[in-house]
């Protein structure tokens, strides 16, 4: 049985044993980066062409970046968002909530007719009241 020499791991840890990786490893940098998608319940209070006002049980930092997908009326919308501001929003003793100014950072065009749609219908809905 042939085994392959073990590179040198900067944990420490050493494997024995017949390798069985099917490509070569290697340390990575230190300016690689890992990004971990979570995914969060997430309310919209207000919505525009340009952004909306989330509520959520996780708090994002301003500058983070993540993807919102709700249903305008009945039609999907799916955009990218970069969180603008933050401030405290509701608290109870199950849970919190922090309120999110998120700007729209790219979309595709199905999503953009849907927001432009459900904006405009919104508006002259509430001034018809």
């Amino acid at each position: 049985m042939l085994t392959s020499p073990e590179p040198p791991d900067p944990t420490g840890v050493r494997y024995h044993g017949p390798e069985r990786r099917r490509y070569p490893r290697t340390v990575p940098t230190d300016d690689v980066k890992v990004t971990v998608s979570i995914v969060v319940d997430t309310q919209v209070l207000d919505i525009s062409t340009g952004g909306a006002l989330i509520s959520a049980s996780h708090q994002l930092q301003v500058g983070e970046r993540g993807q919102l997908h709700v249903l305008l009326g009945r039609e999907p919308f799916n955009a990218w968002v970069e969180v603008r501001r933050t401030h405290p929003g509701t608290m109870s003793e199950a849970s919190s909530h922090q309120r999110m100014g998120v700007l729209f950072r790219g979309f595709d065009d199905a999503s953009r007719r849907n927001l432009q749609r459900f904006v405009k219908e919104d508006g002259s809905s509430a001034q018809s009241r």
